[in-house]
């Protein structure tokens, strides 16, 4: 029995490092973010409460065992702000184009989840030729990603968001992690960070935008609803409105503030997490119920064969390429840029 167990783990091994090999080469990301998605799979993909908390501890294993440094574009600044809920600080990352700013201030994209985001950037080339300061926030804690905080971060106040109910592929699952700090982090973002980027850069906030992915997609469509102007341009990438039974999808009908207030929004979900059916996803059901707002300033887009975690890289090469396109350093070279390295 023991040799079968030590057998039967030495398989499970193996495989975990082959999937971790494929995603290094499907994704160009590090050995860290590799492995995080792998964990995030198995967390995610299977939709039990029991096998999503496993994730989640295998997860935590990742953040805590290893000791391989994260990638970001040369030349990033770092920094950190203070944090009122934890003990915690979150980090800043600030990657600022080559060349003199605008006498407006370069436009500004607020990512969340920093770190893996600049793991991305990292192996993108053509960022050279985006005119456009990027600004990663997440956790100045070991490790890819924050769970807990995140989870509290990133979803929106409301009625049971302490011991919020649903899981991605389970609605009435117990999700492990109190939430509903959205309003506190919005407010952190605007009032807080942003100034401290403006100290060591020169931005325009006319052309403030903002990124997420998953529960950082949910923050994005929380900020939109909250503050529609705040940000010219959102891009909110397989947005997780399962949260708390499916809490935001309430907020679009209680909408009061005319369409001319609203800025540009860009959702995102991959076909394969979708289950094959992007228009029946709750990603979709919100588009359509914000489009009755603001109409054509809202935009919803299925990316073909990707599922969740292949949507990080994916749905950033989107976003990016949509701010090449309108903050190229020169057209030429952006015309070139699309077309040979910005491919999801």
């Amino acid at each position: 029995m023991l040799t079968f167990e030590i057998q039967h783990a030495t398989i499970c091994f193996s495989l975990c490092g082959l999937v971790i090999a494929m995603f290094q080469h499907l994704f160009g990301c590090s050995l860290r973010i590799a492995a995080f998605l792998l964990a995030s799979s198995i967390g995610a993909g299977l939709g039990a409460h029991s096998v999503q908390a496993a994730g989640i501890a295998i997860q935590e294993r990742i953040r805590s065992a290893t000791s391989i440094p994260l990638s970001e574009p040369k030349g990033t600044l770092r920094f950190t702000v203070a944090n009122a809920i934890r003990a915690t600080p979150y980090l800043v990352q600030v990657w600022v184009p080559p060349g003199q700013a605008p006498s407006t201030g370069w436009p500004v994209l607020y990512v969340m989840d920093g770190k893996v985001v600049f793991d991305v950037l990292a192996r993108q080339s053509a960022l050279n030729e985006l005119a456009s300061v990027v600004v990663g926030i997440s956790y100045a804690s070991p490790g890819v990603q924050d769970a807990r905080a995140r989870a509290y971060d990133y979803t929106p106040p409301s009625v049971g968001a302490a011991a919020p109910i649903g899981l991605p592929h389970n609605p009435a699952g117990s999700n492990p992690f109190p939430g509903g700090g959205a309003e506190i982090f919005l407010t952190l973002l605007l009032n807080d960070i942003e100034p401290l980027v403006a100290r060591r850069v020169s931005i325009d906030p006319a052309q403030r935008m903002l990124y997420g992915h998953s529960y950082g997609g949910l923050f994005v469509l929380y900020a939109y609803l909250r503050q529609p102007r705040a940000f010219a341009y959102s891009f909110a990438a397989s947005p997780s409105l399962w949260w708390n039974r499916q809490a935001l999808m309430a907020n679009v009908a209680a909408l009061h503030w005319p369409p001319e207030a609203a800025g540009v929004l860009s959702i995102m979900i991959g076909e394969v997490e979708a289950g094959g059916n992007p228009k029946d996803s709750l990603a979709a059901a919100f588009h359509r119920a914000i489009a009755q707002h603001v109409g054509p300033l809202a935009t919803f887009e299925s990316l073909p064969g990707k599922d969740h975690g292949p949507m990080v890289r994916a749905s950033l090469v989107r976003t990016l390429t949509v701010l090449l396109k309108r903050f190229p350093v020169s057209d030429k070279t952006a015309r070139s840029v699309v077309a040979k390295d910005w491919r999801p």
